[in-house]
């Protein structure tokens, strides 16, 4: 299988209350079901997983050669 055109990974700050990331992942998923060929995750700065080093990487690992990432602080 091919591998995604691009990456885009949605930077959140991150918190201790789990239900905190609700809006985050909402937002990855209406981008991504508008985004095509794009792998969109997101990632935490502090508090919560995944971290961005672990997005990244698994971008990278999936052979995602452009990763385009966006802070939302």
């Amino acid at each position: 299988m091919k591998p995604p055109s691009c990456g885009l990974v949605l930077f959140a700050h991150g918190s201790a209350d789990p239900d905190w990331k609700s809006s985050i992942i909402s937002l990855a998923d209406a981008v991504g079901s508008k985004a095509g060929d794009v792998a969109i995750e997101p990632a935490y700065l502090k508090e919560m997983s995944p971290s961005i080093y672990d997005v990244v990487e698994g971008m990278a690992g999936d052979g995602v050669k452009r990763i385009i990432v966006v802070p939302l602080f």
